[in-house]
């Protein structure tokens, strides 16, 4: 079954929780996050092209192919968080595998015709290391139970369905997303990567702004292919009709001095009874480093409430 690549840290023990990282930094980035709940089984999961998924480069601009490997990578029944850019494929993964009316047998049959993924899993299976029998792609971990729902819970951090703004929708400047598209070219990969980590930063702690900057100061291994497929995928897709149907216990949180992802837009996260918003008053793009006590008391009490909640809520349409 082919996954994504992931860290694993706290209590093998303990409830699993899944973290998945945004555009520009690979899982490593979300450590101080995951250092939070020492008491969960955590899962750091790497996006095609970073980190320990630095192999599946290859199929970064293919935005289903890579949900799907999330989808495989996701362990049973977990809480997950997404920051950023990954709630893209959080939203889109989760609508998949919660959804009971999916037809799976269709939907895993598409993906087992991706020459990509095809490609990827037969250079494995030849790999001197590999001497386990490599299952087919058709070897998904979708599933679908009410009671126990494969995702039980999603919190996204500083994400949006929708990245670029539109008459209709406060998100980040459309005009500067559309620029990024021209201006990283394989040259510039490296000042790209500095002004985007400028403004994540801004507005920040000097704690928060010393952490950015050790991490984002080790040689870039994300490849220029891969940041690039980043920006089409944030510039043209449109998860919102998935938010808005997504049956799952949901909190979003945002950041009060956020330059990328305005927090005007939290409103439009309020869906009672499934889907709540919080705004962090002093944080920016990254509010578990700004305001991390009250960051988990936030997120602490929305698991209390998830641990208790009553799944006949997913039934409703």
């Amino acid at each position: 079954m082919q996954q994504l690549g992931f860290t694993r840290l706290g209590n093998p023990q303990g409830y699993p929780l899944a973290i998945i990282h945004g555009w520009g930094c690979d899982s490593s980035f979300l450590r101080p996050l995951a250092e939070m709940f020492p008491e969960r089984d955590v899962y750091l999961i790497d996006l095609p092209g970073y980190g320990k998924s630095a192999h599946l480069a290859p199929i970064a601009s293919d935005f289903i192919a890579s949900t799907y490997l999330l989808i495989n990578t996701i362990p049973y029944a977990a809480d997950v968080i997404s920051w950023s850019f990954g709630t893209l494929y959080a939203l889109h993964a989760i609508s998949a595998i919660n959804n009971s009316s999916l037809n799976l047998e269709s939907y895993a049959h598409s993906i087992n015709n991706d020459p990509l993924l095809s490609q990827i899993e037969i250079q494995q299976s030849q790999a001197p290391h590999s001497n386990d029998p490599q299952p087919s792609l058709l070897d998904c971990r979708l599933c679908s139970n009410p009671k126990s729902p494969y995702v039980r819970s999603l919190i996204t951090i500083c994400g949006s369905p929708r990245f670029p703004s539109d008459p209709n929708w406060a998100g980040m400047s459309a005009i500067k997303i559309l620029k990024c598209n021209t201006v990283l070219t394989p040259h510039r990969v490296g000042l790209v990567l500095r002004l985007f980590y400028r403004m994540m930063a801004s507005s920040s702690t000097a704690k928060e702004e010393a952490y950015i900057q050790e991490v984002t100061s080790q040689p870039n291994q994300i490849p220029y292919e891969v940041l690039q497929a980043g920006i089409k995928i944030v510039t043209y897709l449109d998860e919102r009709p998935t938010l808005q149907n997504l049956r799952v216990p949901s909190l979003h949180l945002f950041g009060a001095h956020d330059p990328l992802v305005p927090c005007s837009i939290a409103s439009f996260f309020n869906q009672a009874p499934l889907h709540s918003s919080y705004v962090f008053p002093y944080s920016a793009h990254n509010p578990y480093l700004s305001e991390p006590e009250r960051f988990k008391q936030v997120v602490s009490k929305f698991f209390e409430q998830v641990a208790t909640m009553d799944y006949s809520l997913l039934k409703q349409r």
